[in-house]
C-alpha cells in the first residue's frame, strides 16, 4: 500500500482537471495519472491483450472502480479462457473461477496490479522521462498521448493516453525492452459515476471450493539464510538505478525460497532461489539454453518477461525481468552460474531419478 506521506504528497501535486488543462506539463500529467485511481470512480469495459513467445491472448472485462481501491473485473469467456470474477474491496481479494467451482481468497493486491505506483513515483522520474506526443481520443472522450521512456539502457517503456478531464489512463501499451508491444489495454467505454456498493460484495456460492492463499513472508537479507537453509546470492551490480525494493519468503516449510524483487520504478526484477533436489539437474519447461560465462542457463519467457534458469552451488535460481538478455544473464555472471554437468554426473543424475521413481511405484 501506498504510505501516507507518499500519498498525501502526490494528491497535492496533482492538479484539478482545469488546471492541469491550464498547465500541461509532462511532469504534471503523470503526477496526476498515477494519482488517478485514488481519487476518480468508474465503470467500464476493457480490452486487454498480451504478447508473448506463445502469441497473443485477449480478454474483455467489465470494469467497476470506486476510490480508493475498491475495484471489480469481470472476465468474459472467450476462445480458451473461462469466465472470472475479481472483485477486491482494498482489504480483501477474491478471485471467483466457476468453471472449477474455485474461490481464491488474498490480501488486497493494493498498487500491485497498477502500471504507476505512487510509492515509487520518485523513482520513476530519476530513471524515465515523460514527454506529451499529442492529442487523441478513446472511447469517446478526449485524451492527452504520454509516453514514458527510460533515461539510459534499454528497459521496457509505457504510450499511455490519460482522459484531459481527470487524468485517468483510459489506453496504455506497454513495450518490452527490446521495443516489441507487450501489453494493451483501452477501454471500449467508461462512465465517470460512483459504482454501486454491492458490487464490491462477495459471497461463496454453494458447492465451491475455497482456498485461502498464504502471502508471501516479508523478510530481510539477514534472516533469509536461517529460513532457506543456505546463503542467497544477491546482485552486486545491477542495471543503473535499480534498488531493492522487497525480500520475501515464498514456498513451503519442506522447500523455503528465497525472493528479491528489485525495480527502477517502472521495470521490474525478480530472484527466485531454493535449495535443488539430490543430484537433478533442472531447466525450464521450454526455453533454449545459453552459455554464461563458464556455465549453462536456460533462457525462455514468462508473458512480457524474460526468465533465466539456472544452477549455482546447491542452488536453483529463477531471474523474471523485462530487461532485455544481455541484462539478465550479467547478473546471472556476477551471481555465479556452475558448469554443466559432465557425462558421469548426467548419468548419476539420471540413475537417482530412476531410482526415486522405481521405490515410489513398488511402495504403493
Amino acid at each position: 500500500m501506498i504510505a501516507r506521506p507518499a500519498l498525501v504528497a502526490l494528491l497535492g501535486l496533482a492538479m484539478a482537471p482545469a488546471a492541469v488543462a491550464a498547465a500541461p506539463s509532462e511532469e504534471t500529467w503523470l503526477v496526476s495519472a498515477v494519482s488517478a485511481p485514488r481519487r476518480v470512480s468508474f465503470v467500464g469495459t476493457k480490452e486487454v491483450v498480451f504478447w508473448s513467445d506463445r502469441g497473443a491472448e485477449a480478454s474483455t472485462v467489465e470494469m467497476a472502480h470506486r476510490a480508493p481501491g475498491a475495484v471489480r473485473l469481470e472476465y468474459r469467456p472467450t476462445v480458451g479462457r473461462h469466465r472470472r470474477l475479481v472483485i477486491d474491496d482494498g482489504r480483501q481479494r477474491w478471485q471467483y473461477e466457476p468453471a472449477t467451482r474455485l474461490v481464491l481468497v488474498a490480501v488486497s493486491s493494493g498498487e500491485d496490479d497498477e502500471a504507476l505506483s505512487a510509492g515509487r513515483f520518485r523513482l520513476l522520474l530519476n530513471n524515465y522521462a515523460a514527454t506529451v506526443a499529442g492529442r487523441d481520443s478513446v472511447a469517446g472522450r478526449p485524451a492527452v498521448v504520454l509516453t514514458v521512456r527510460p533515461r539510459a539502457g534499454r528497459r521496457p517503456w509505457l504510450r499511455l493516453w490519460l482522459d484531459e478531464a481527470t487524468a485517468l489512463i483510459l489506453r496504455s501499451e506497454h513495450y518490452h525492452a527490446d521495443g516489441r508491444l507487450s501489453e494493451m489495454a483501452t477501454f471500449t467505454r467508461i462512465d465517470f459515476r460512483e459504482p454501486e456498493p454491492g458490487l464490491f460484495l462477495f459471497t461463496p456460492p454453494a458447492g465451491v471450493t475455497v482456498r485461502h492463499v498464504r502471502p508471501t513472508a516479508a523478510a530481510t537479507l539477514a534472516d533469509l539464510p536461517e529460513r532457506v537453509g543456505f546463503v542467497p546470492g544477491a546482485p552486486q551490480r545491477l542495471p543503473e538505478g535499480f534498488i531493492l525494493d522487497r525480500v520475501r519468503l515464498g514456498g513451503t516449510a519442506a522447500l523455503p525460497v528465497a525472493v528479491l524483487q528489485y525495480t527502477d520504478g517502472l521495470a521490474a526484477l525478480t530472484l527466485f532461489q531454493r535449495r535443488a533436489d539430490s543430484g537433478a539437474r533442472h531447466t525450464l519447461p521450454s526455453g533454449r539454453l545459453v552459455r554464461v560465462g563458464a556455465g549453462e542457463a536456460t533462457l525462455g519467457s514468462r508473458g512480457s518477461a524474460s526468465v533465466l534458469h539456472w544452477q549455482n552451488g546447491g542452488v536453483v535460481l529463477t531471474l523474471l525481468g523485462e530487461l532485455s538478455s544481455e541484462d539478465l544473464t550479467a547478473i546471472a555472471t556476477a551471481i555465479g552460474v556452475e558448469p554443466p554437468p559432465g557425462r558421469l554426473a548426467r548419468l548419476g543424475s539420471w540413475m537417482t531419478l530412476l531410482w526415486h521413481r522405481l521405490a515410489a511405484i513398488f511402495a504403493r
